[in-house]
């Protein structure tokens, strides 16, 4: 019996029959019933209340209405695939890696012998960052065409903006306003472009009446080319001051991604009997690469003890040695414009 129920009965005088089955406890039933659903949609509306209670669409609705800030949408990868043959390849003709990431002609292009042509992903977000010469497969035969392959990596694809990430973003909007060209001005217009993760803002960066906008992709890495072109044109195209873009007339923007701070890094590593040694080699890479992401543009050193503490968390990995970050045994500075990428990785087994 609920509790609305029993409440409802402890209402109504012992005269009258309450007992399950007669009218009078039929009757407040349903009422209770009633009340209940009620009371579980007040519930539910009251934690809508509140945006970190709130995904997906609900959580796009309850900012945009409340302060025009929308999630950023997932970006294109794109690059060059090199075809070799004689022969035309079309605009939407299409390129593959061998795990099945498929790329489209953008363009049409005449092949006498060797050619280069420029490509995207199909689907946007980081899927489409594959490595050098990983996209050598043509699933549909292009008549004259005899192979393809990519010189150099493809990049610049972002994923769509989490949930999590643009909740920080209004966070900040409320309690950082956005006005009349303030450094949050800056990081809210810069923000607000796909594909970026995070931006710093240095007042009088180059001289007097200056700013300089510093990138971050959404993977935590620098940000792109063609994502630092994006914000610079949304701005200030060509860092006139003109005020062609959002920034006010006279004020000069340079946008640009943040310095790489290359780490290599070195380690002996013990692995578990059940452990295989590309597991733990993807493994080391990826909890690196995240612990990197993490704190860029967050901290101004990589922590030798974090490094070895995500090495350590790696599903194959009983224990660890020699660590090197950059051949050294400790901290790394980073500076205010970098921010730590991940270079050579050389794991060692024992």
């Amino acid at each position: 019996m609920s509790d609305v129920l029993q409440e409802l009965l402890n209402e109504i005088p012992d005269t009258y029959q309450k007992t399950v089955g007669f009218p009078t406890w039929i009757i407040l039933k349903a009422f209770a019933l009633g009340i209940e659903q009620g009371l579980e949609l007040i519930a539910k509306s009251y934690l809508r209340l509140n945006p970190e209670n709130l995904t997906g669409l609900d959580l796009d609705t309850y900012i945009y209405y409340r302060s025009d800030i929308s999630r950023t949408q997932a970006v294109f990868a794109g690059g060059v695939v090199t075809v070799y043959g004689n022969g035309t390849v079309n605009i939407g003709d299409i390129f593959a890696t061998e795990g099945g990431v498929r790329f489209v002609s953008g363009e049409k292009v005449a092949v006498d012998g060797e050619a280069d042509v420029l490509v995207s992903c199909e689907v946007a977000g980081t899927i489409g960052n594959v490595p050098a010469e990983s996209v050598k497969i043509m699933p549909v035969t292009i008549a004259g065409i005899s192979s393809c392959i990519n010189k150099q990596p493809i990049t610049g694809g972002y994923n769509e903006e989490t949930d999590e990430h643009l909740l920080e973003r209004f966070v900040l909007n409320l309690q950082k306003p956005p006005t009349s060209g303030n450094i949050w001005q800056y990081m809210q217009w810069a923000l607000s472009v796909d594909g970026v993760g995070d931006c710093k803002v240095f007042p009088l960066g180059h001289g007097a009446h200056t700013v300089d906008v510093i990138l971050l992709g959404s993977d935590g890495k620098p940000a792109s080319d063609d994502v630092v072109l994006n914000v610079q044109n949304y701005i200030d195209p060509d860092s006139s001051g003109t005020g062609n873009g959002t920034a006010p007339i006279g004020a000069k923007c340079f946008v640009s991604a943040a310095e790489a701070l290359n780490v290599n890094i070195a380690v002996n590593v013990q692995m578990l009997s059940s452990g295989e040694q590309e597991a733990v080699k993807e493994g080391i890479q990826k909890a690196i690469e995240n612990y990197f992401a993490n704190i860029a543009f967050k901290q101004d050193y990589i922590s030798y003890a974090r490094v070895g503490e995500a090495i350590l968390n790696v599903i194959g990995v009983k224990d660890y040695s020699e660590l090197k970050l950059n051949d050294t045994s400790g901290n790394l500075e980073v500076s205010e414009r970098q921010v730590p990428v991940l270079g050579q990785l050389e794991v060692n087994y024992g």
